[in-house]
């Protein structure tokens, strides 16, 4: 599980290498959304069934906000980026595992809407591919998966809150989502770190 992050890393770097990231990310959010205003939304909570009653909602925001972030981190940035590393530096790696992460995430017009154009849907692509790319240099500079995890889980929480007026199940589960990414690192030890992040 080491080889892959999940492994104990000082608490505090970890907190200040992961609080500094996100801190990049936001500002970089918030220059990019100025300066495009990009008009598209996600519809990954109306896939989900959010909009289908209570229960639809709770378990769409688990979905996001639970499973979505230890399955996405462990391959982007545990298997993806461990893989890239072993060829190339830290910024080639994280760039290309940041593209990729953005990439994936493209989210299309919906077929309804015809003042929506391809180009649009692409808008959403840099801002989630700088988000990989801060996550890759927390992972580097940290060695575990953990706060990237909790990272990840928080970004969710507060995009699920606004999508899908779910701050009720984001205010429950991102929080629960942080604190298991603080605790659970004490269950599984040091183990050695990858030999690509010693370099």
């Amino acid at each position: 599980p080491s080889h892959f992050g999940l492994r104990k890393a000082p608490f505090w770097p970890a907190v200040g290498w992961a609080a500094l990231g996100m801190v990049c990310f936001y500002v970089f959010a918030a220059f990019y959304g100025a300066a495009v205003q990009p008009d598209v939304e996600q519809r990954v909570t109306e896939s989900l069934g959010a909009d289908e009653g209570t229960l639809g909602l709770v378990a769409a925001g688990f979905v996001v906000i639970c499973i979505a972030p230890v399955a996405e981190e462990f391959f982007f940035r545990g298997f993806f980026y461990r893989a890239l590393r072993g060829r190339f530096s830290v910024l080639v790696a994280a760039v290309i595992d940041g593209l990729v992460f953005g990439i994936i995430h493209y989210e299309a017009c919906d077929e309804a809407d015809r003042t929506c154009s391809a180009a649009d849907g692409l808008l959403l692509v840099p801002p989630l591919g700088v988000l990989g790319l801060i996550f890759c240099l927390i992972y580097e500079r940290t060695g575990t998966l953990f706060p990237v995890i909790a990272l990840h889980a928080l970004n969710n929480a507060l995009a699920f809150g606004v999508q899908a007026e779910g701050w009720e199940v984001s205010a429950v589960l991102g929080p629960a989502m942080i604190a298991a990414c603080a605790l659970v690192p004490r269950l599984v030890g040091t183990g050695p770190q990858p030999a690509a992040a010693l370099s």
